[in-house]
């Protein structure tokens, strides 16, 4: 059986390679990567005052060439969460908004991320044991029109504190479309 950690680093390459060919349109698996020590190394530097801008996230460009990553990254903080079945219930944020729910904590920790590195939106991307892949992210007119035009389900709910509301989304879905172009 794989240690979670080494769970959530094949995740991480798999998604990378996902999102890659997603922006290269099916060209390339290699312009993303994992980021050094999973966005680990950008927040230990944080606390000294430097701040490492392609090391946010768990998910970096690889490749500088490949301009849609470029763009893509510097806009977007990708978090990647695998396992965690039994504690993730959204409905558990109507139930009681003011629990420190797995959600609204993932959610607060990357906000702060972005907020650091001066990217837009946030994506954390989450793969419940024995389920699809899904995309938490940041509500935005660029994220519904992706949604609706490509006739994706989707919900909206706010995080209490939050001022702009979260979306969830298939992932798989998105990746067939070239959503990206709207971000």
């Amino acid at each position: 059986m794989k240690k979670p950690n080494q769970k959530g680093f094949s995740y991480e390459r798999e998604i990378a390679k996902k999102l890659s060919l997603w922006l290269t349109q099916g060209k390339r698996d290699d312009v993303l990567w994992r980021t050094e020590g999973s966005g680990g190394r950008s927040t230990q530097e944080a606390k000294k005052g430097h701040y490492l801008l392609n090391s946010y996230g768990d998910i970096g460009v690889k490749d500088p060439s490949c301009q849609e990553a470029v763009d893509f990254i510097s806009k977007v903080l990708i978090e990647c969460k695998r396992g965690y079945s039994t504690r993730i219930d959204g409905l558990k944020l109507i139930d009681n908004p003011s629990k420190n729910h797995i959600l609204k904590q993932w959610w607060n920790k990357a906000v702060i991320e972005m907020k650091e590195c001066g990217r837009q939106y946030v994506w954390i991307i989450i793969k419940r044991n024995r389920n699809k892949s899904i995309l938490m992210s940041s509500y935005s007119c660029e994220t519904v029109l992706g949604f609706c035009m490509n006739n994706i389900p989707f919900i909206t709910f706010y995080i209490e504190g939050e001022v702009v509301p979260v979306s969830i989304a298939p992932l798989e879905p998105l990746l067939k479309t070239q959503a990206y172009r709207f971000i």
